[in-house]
């Protein structure tokens, strides 16, 4: 059966349109491998029901839905058969598209409930892809669950039974234990890479997020009430990969409302300065934002670090002067991975791209009393062997000119020390 799926998985591939009239044959086959012992069976033939559908008929496919519906509407059924039912579930949606549309009224019930199964992460995983490829492949016809797939994803998003994170208000309490909390987060650190699944229904839950955070512009205020804070708060996420699409999310709302603050700048009769305007609210959510980031900025992960460059880059270009506040609680972060020695050439350069975004929209005033310690880093990287970072570091050098000797008015600050090097270093 495995090698039988497999080579009808490659037809359908290649040659569905032409196979047409083997369509209902052929699904005929598949649908039993549904439930066959061996995993590796039910993924191939997972794989080939998604090819299938892609130039079946709406009939043959109207019978595949209603199959797995019988089946997930059965009360006896095993959780295993379950789980691949969901998966096949999410597989065709993201293969058929808006086809699955008509359908979602009676098979979102079943996903909404396996997504309680508290004893089964790899179910709660499974029904999260299928809710993604909903928002994603169907996006008209989603619309009216997109508060509960909201509400699920800030739910599990947070789901982490095994590990207690400490609050981020409470600094004295983190420092007195620090020792205490290092070997504690080692032990539930070894045990994730073991027996722990809940990261990937968190890291499920963070890309389902996404896909509602990045499509969804006329929820857009909503979503900086609700949605907005409770990212922020997953920040402190312990496992990198998660942490990563947590980033990845909160950078998919940056996206979306650059794009409306776009379309808003062009119409003046909308209020664009309102205190409910998405503007408005990540203005007064960036101070949480920052200091969020803030510890991140210090850490030996490279790939957190360059997450951290990435998210605060599409901050400043959503929001110009909305770090111009926060310099100093940034500046240390520059300066760690530009000196660190094993920041790799990426992480420079991400940094040097960020510094440079952040010098050319922030007023030169900002970064006077942080001159002392950018021009050492950016002189450093201009000297530096590899041509992109060099590259990078002069287009900062240059901008930083300006901040140091301002042309668009007067200025009282000594530039006259830092003269030299900057000079220097471009010979």
């Amino acid at each position: 059966p495995l090698f039988r799926s497999e080579i009808l998985g490659d037809l359908l591939a290649k040659f569905g349109g032409l196979l047409h009239s083997f369509h209902a044959t052929v699904q005929g086959a598949l649908l039993p491998q549904l439930t066959n012992g061996r995993m590796a069976v039910r993924k191939r033939a997972i794989i080939a029901l998604s090819h299938l559908v892609h130039s079946s008929s709406a009939q043959l496919f109207s019978e595949l839905v209603d199959h797995l519906l019988e089946t997930l509407t059965r009360q006896e059924s095993q959780r295993s058969t379950v789980r691949t039912y969901i998966q096949c579930v999410a597989s065709i949606s993201r293969a058929a598209g808006h086809r699955m549309g008509k359908y979602l009224e009676n098979v979102f019930p079943h996903v909404v409930k396996y997504c309680s199964e508290e004893e089964d992460d790899e179910l709660r995983e499974h029904c999260l892809h299928a809710l993604e490829a909903f928002v994603s492949r169907c996006p008209k016809e989603v619309t009216p669950y997109i508060p509960k797939i909201i509400d699920i994803c800030l739910e599990l998003i947070t789901y982490d039974p095994n590990y207690n994170y400490e609050s981020d208000d409470d600094q004295e309490a983190m420092e007195t234990e620090d020792a205490e909390d290092d070997e504690d987060e080692g032990d539930d650190d070894d045990y994730s890479d073991d027996d722990d699944m809940s990261w990937k229904v968190r890291r499920a839950s963070a890309k389902c997020l996404s896909s509602v955070l990045g499509s969804r512009p006329e929820i857009l205020t909503h979503l900086y009430k609700i949605v907005s804070p409770k990212l922020i708060q997953r920040f402190k996420e312990r496992e990198e990969n998660v942490k990563a699409d947590i980033f990845s999310s909160y950078n998919a709302l940056l996206q979306l409302t650059k794009k409306i603050a776009t379309a808003v700048a062009q119409h003046t009769d909308l209020e664009q300065s309102s205190e409910a305007s998405p503007l408005a609210l990540l203005q007064t959510q960036t101070p949480a934002i920052v200091k969020a980031l803030h510890k991140q900025l210090a850490e030996k992960s490279v790939k957190t670090r360059q997450g951290c460059f990435t998210l605060l880059t599409q901050l400043v270009n959503v929001l110009p002067m909305a770090l111009s506040d926060h310099v100093r609680s940034i500046v240390p972060g520059i300066e760690f991975s530009l000196r660190d020695k094993s920041s790799t050439s990426n992480m420079r350069i991400d940094t040097l791209s960020f510094l440079n975004v952040l010098v050319t929209k922030l007023p030169p005033t900002v970064f006077h009393p942080h001159v002392n310690t950018l021009i050492p880093c950016v002189v450093n990287s201009v000297n530096d062997s590899f041509y992109k970072i060099t590259s990078e570091a002069l287009f900062v050098a240059k901008n930083l000119i300006k901040v140091i000797r301002p042309l668009d008015g007067p200025s009282t600050f000594d530039f006259q020390p830092f003269v030299g090097p900057l000079y220097e270093c471009t010979l």
